[in-house]
């Protein structure tokens, strides 16, 4: 069966691998980074303020297990949300079960960390982010929605009939069937209870700035998408809401 693991909103990711661009060589492994948005930042010291995130796991299918703080989505469909919690290091069956990704991810490139910021990525990144996992398995692919917002999607094939999510360290799990789409979202809180995928996206640069809380110098100015004084960047601010697909960024 295919499992399907998206990944929508700020999200860092890190691709880990030999040389200078081991996004685009194999084998690799991902490590994934959701950015503490809980709480608004000024990550540069010139640059508007990030507003504030909520980080959930999102399921339409039939889901058991134990995690509280759960509450339905607001777009009306049979959805739960479930919140992400401080240093959650998420591990999920059939997504960390591997010890390379099938093929080199093609990101976009305007997705590249490096087209916006020349920082490195922090080495205590993980303990810096609100929750984190690793990807050592299946295909990963950038993708756009509908109204143009990127998203990562991964696809997962597993050999029993049910993956099993975990927060390590915790009693929180879950349990979805083999052939779910779960989503891992780091949104506006009332962009996340909605339908993300479907809305009009046009957020401000500022929801990008978060992901330089996890360099290990940010910028004096930051910069983004809609930041046309960048070179490289153009206007478009539909991926001000998307992920950042980072090379080599540890120092």
């Amino acid at each position: 069966m295919t499992f399907v693991l998206r990944l929508i909103g700020i999200i860092t990711l890190a691709c880990q691998g030999e040389g200078n661009d081991p996004c685009n060589v194999y084998p690799f492994k991902l490590d994934v980074y959701i950015a503490d948005g809980l709480s608004s930042h000024q990550p540069c010291q010139s640059g508007d303020l990030t507003p504030t995130h909520g980080a959930y796991l999102r399921i339409r299918s039939a889901v058991s297990g134990h995690w509280p703080g759960r509450r339905a989505c607001g777009d009306g469909s049979p959805c739960w949300l479930y919140p992400l919690f401080q240093d959650d290091k998420i591990r999920i069956a059939g997504v960390i079960d591997g010890e390379s990704m099938m093929k080199p991810i093609k990101p976009t490139p305007i997705l590249q960390w490096g087209r916006y910021t020349t920082e490195k990525l922090a080495r205590d990144a993980a303990k810096r982010s609100l929750a984190s996992l690793s990807i050592s398995n299946g295909t990963v692919e950038i993708k756009r929605f509908a109204n143009k917002m990127y998203y990562t999607e991964g696809t997962f094939f597993v050999n029993s009939g049910h993956v099993r999510i975990v927060a390590e360290g915790t009693n929180r799990h879950l349990q979805v069937p083999a052939n779910s789409i779960v989503d891992i979202l780091n949104l506006p809180r009332l962009v996340a209870d909605s339908s993300p995928e479907t809305q009009s996206h046009h957020a401000g640069r500022e929801h990008f700035y978060l992901h330089w809380t996890l360099t290990e110098n940010p910028p004096i100015v930051c910069a983004g998408p809609e930041d046309e004084l960048n070179v490289g960047a153009r206007h478009d601010p539909d991926l001000a809401g998307s992920i950042a697909c980072s090379n080599s960024l540890y120092p």
